[in-house]
């Protein structure tokens, strides 16, 4: 199977992140949607993390994870990123 580098781009990262379970708060700063870090802040205080729809980027201030949407789907799942593709895939589908 291959993956091109174009299908990443077409990823939502807020869908991904909603299907995550990741928590979001709307707020307007900009691109960006504040969250909670899956890794780090889950249910402590203020979003330590954002969600960058232009780019497809996630970014935790606290911990410094950062990633696109398919590698935030494999790391939350321990997965690998082909599998992720995968598992995104069937769900678009």
């Amino acid at each position: 199977m291959i993956i091109y580098k174009e299908d990443y781009h077409q990823i939502s990262i807020i869908e991904v992140a909603e299907r995550c379970g990741i928590r979001l708060k709307y707020k307007d700063s900009g691109t960006e949607i504040r969250c909670w870090c899956p890794f780090c802040s889950r249910d402590r205080g203020q979003p330590t993390a954002s969600l960058n729809q232009a780019k497809g980027l996630f970014h935790c201030f606290r911990c410094g994870e950062g990633c696109n949407a398919l590698s935030l789907f494999a790391k939350i799942y321990g997965i690998d990123n082909r599998q992720a593709y995968r598992e995104l895939a069937q769900h678009a589908a």
